[in-house]
């Protein structure tokens, strides 16, 4: 394909690599830490933070009881325990109680925490629960019926009997509805030891299998990490507005010339007769020829050039209400997109480079479209992607530069002025033979200065904006056409976006499922498990989105392991892709207890996590928990990040990150004496808390 001669300029070339962030520490465990696999994922980009306008996770200052429990229900759901506790204990306090608000206070209670880790303020809110719950809940609706579960489960942890009671638990179990059941095998199995052990572990690692890809997860739940796409916008032409000074430059001219060639025209018919007239219509035949091929031949070629300055002006959109982070985001996705979507037999690289001027073009288009609206560059990336996919078609189609071909000047119009302008010279030298005007006389001066005069006004200040208007505002009607069927085909295929609540759901079977084959790698039943914990965090090239206040969920995960063994620590490695469910081990590590030097995380820069663990060696293994907008490219939107207390506080609690401090913090300070210590402080406990959840929930 020939392409225009303008794109081997200097000024068509991009002022810079596409390059590939790396936003994922994976460091690598040696000397006391035995490396089984390991890898890591890398990928071209990381998307631009998405933040939904779900209100889900937002409480109100004057909130009822009710609203309390609602909003802690929410936080239940979306795998922040901590909140959850938080909230539904204040409708609890406040008088709202029932066995559904005890079924959720419980499981809220107990979720994502061990035994071990209860202290005796842990206790005493249960016991002051228990004092204040009027109820007894003799029914037999499900929550009552979860309710019984619940205190079967735990009363077994320490029931000298309890193998007695394992069918009647199972019994009951069977019995409960879907919701009550996923709900407990969901939230309890941290706690669950004993004669249960095994039995829950099953049933928790057969539900995870059957809830992953629940709600057609594959089909939908790439839809979370993509923004609600902003209507449709193009930048349309400026009407043309002819001043009264410009009128009069146009008009001026215009009338000296037309009184100036009246007046040659008397001349001829006094002084040449018949063939004064002939002379005189044939100059004007060929100066009309020659005027109005010339005029569209010199229209084409500025309106070309004026097409091309779209493409080669490396200008960059200023002035009032410019947001330069919305121009940098839409630069990056449009470097992005273009390098994604190559016609075929075209490396990415000519590509980009043939494309860098289209780019650019866009780049000021968009940006000038959506000035001042406060639309961020998430929700235009509908369009980019659009536009990169159309320019690869245009391509395949030849029609990539069909724009500037318009005004390419035909042969023909260059072949009427040439010829046009010699009959007219021909004339015109006849006519000054019969009208005996000498060739500098002020007569021939007027006329000629009043008719170049009178053509450039014209074509200046009226010919050439009223074309290039009509020309722009045919063009921006048609994008506008295209943008808007885009626009209904993207919002139908965004429709049945998954909420937050089954992103956290899919998740936390992910990570069982994680755990099943972390067991399944290491060759360890779940007796031989002391304790586990996990971490997640984003995986290279992923796309990240949240609700308001909610955690950020990514499209791709890191998940870090902890299994916890008479042995010492096993820790797994594993990259899961979200939107598929589909995740692999990265690498496998094994190391004893008395190597753990120190844990920590840090707060890099805002927003940032990392999560750190040193062996006695020097050697460490850490994990980002989040992104941070300069490592990623992206950009993080301050109105739109709602409450950043409560943000931070999802992040921690979503991540699974206090859990697992608790945990390691403990084997760090202790060493192998954690085993026995932690028995010793789970027994002690368990006991006071037998009695009093068996009252709670008799």
């Amino acid at each position: 394909m020939t392409s225009p001669s303008f794109q081997n300029s200097n000024n068509f070339r991009r002022s810079n690599k596409h390059q590939s962030p790396d936003n994922v520490r994976a460091n690598i465990a040696t000397g006391n830490a035995n490396v089984g696999v390991q890898g890591d994922i890398y990928g071209d980009f990381v998307q631009s933070n998405i933040v939904h306008g779900d209100v889900v996770y937002q409480v109100p200052s004057d909130a009822t009881p009710e609203q309390k429990y609602q909003a802690g229900r929410r936080y239940l759901d979306g795998g922040m325990p901590e909140m959850a506790r938080k909230l539904i204990g204040e409708a609890v306090m406040s008088g709202y109680r029932n066995s559904e608000v005890c079924f959720h206070w419980l499981l809220a209670f107990f979720s994502g925490r061990m035994i071990r880790h209860l202290s005796d303020e842990d206790i005493s809110i249960l016991q002051s629960a228990q004092q204040i719950w009027n109820d007894k809940f003799y029914g037999d609706d499900d929550w009552t019926r979860g309710l019984r579960v619940l205190g079967g489960l735990l009363d077994s942890l320490t029931d000298p009997d309890a193998d007695n009671s394992l069918s009647f638990i199972d019994d009951e179990f069977n019995q409960l509805g879907s919701v009550q059941r996923d709900k407990i095998l969901r939230h309890l199995e941290l706690f669950l030891k004993g004669p249960i052990q095994d039995s829950m572990w099953a049933r928790t690692f057969a539900q995870a299998r059957e809830g992953q890809l629940r709600g057609k997860r594959r089909q939908r739940a790439w839809k979370f990490f993509h923004a609600d796409p902003a209507e449709p916008r193009v930048l349309w032409p400026q009407k043309v507005d002819i001043t009264w000074q410009r009128q009069c430059l146009v008009m001026g001219p215009t009338v000296l010339f037309g009184a100036t060639a009246l007046y040659f025209g008397v001349l001829a018919l006094l002084e040449g007769g018949i063939w004064g007239i002939f002379v005189y219509l044939l100059c004007v035949s060929g100066g009309y020829v020659a005027a109005v091929n010339g005029i569209n031949w010199y229209l084409q070629t500025k309106m070309l050039s004026l097409e091309d300055s779209k493409y080669l002006s490396d200008v960059q959109p200023t002035g009032q209400g410019l947001d330069f982070n919305f121009l940098r985001e839409v630069s990056r996705m449009l470097e992005q997109y273009f390098a994604k979507y190559v016609p075929k037999d075209v490396s990415r690289e000519f590509w980009l480079d043939l494309t860098a001027g289209v780019q650019r073009k866009w780049r000021r288009e968009i940006v000038e479209a959506y000035r001042g609206t406060g639309v961020k560059a998430a929700n235009v990336e509908w369009l980019i992607r659009y536009l990169a996919k159309d320019a690869r078609m245009r391509y395949q189609n030849e029609t990539l530069w069909e724009a500037r071909r318009r005004f390419i000047t035909p042969v023909g119009t260059k072949r009427a002025c040439a010829v046009g302008g010699g009959i007219f010279s021909l004339g015109f030298l006849w006519l000054l033979s019969l009208v005996y005007i000498n060739l500098f006389s002020w007569e021939m001066i007027m006329l000629l200065a009043s008719g170049w005069g009178s053509v450039a006004a014209w074509v200046k200040y009226v010919q050439l904006p009223n074309k290039w208007h009509k020309n722009e505002n045919e063009d921006a009607r048609r994008r506008m056409n295209e943008y808007k069927e885009e626009f209904k085909r993207w919002c139908n295929k965004l429709a049945g976006k998954p909420e937050d609540s089954e992103i956290a759901a899919w998740l936390d079977c992910d990570r069982k499922l994680v755990l099943a084959h972390a067991m399944k790698q290491f060759n360890l039943k779940s007796s031989d498990v002391i304790a586990y914990t996990f971490l997640d965090g984003p995986a290279s090239s992923c796309r990240m989105a949240r609700v308001r206040n909610g955690p950020w969920r990514f499209s791709k995960y890191r998940i870090l392991v902890f299994l916890l063994t008479e042995d010492g620590v096993r820790q797994l490695t594993a990259y899961l892709n979200f939107e598929t469910g589909e995740f692999r081990t990265l690498r496998r590590v094994n190391y004893r207890f008395d190597a753990i030097s120190s844990v920590c995380v840090n707060e890099e820069e805002k927003g940032k996590y990392i999560f750190e663990l040193v062996l006695m060696g020097g050697e460490e293994v850490s994990m980002a928990l989040t992104v941070d907008g300069h490592e990623s490219g992206m950009v993080f939107e301050e109105e739109s990040l709602g409450d950043e207390k409560a943000v931070s506080d999802a992040i921690m609690d979503a991540s699974g990150l206090k859990n697992s401090l608790r945990i390691l913090e403990g084997v760090a300070a202790e060493g192998k004496e954690w085993i026995s210590l932690d028995s010793k402080r789970g027994d002690s406990q368990m006991k006071l808390l037998r009695s009093v959840v068996h009252n709670l929930v008799k």
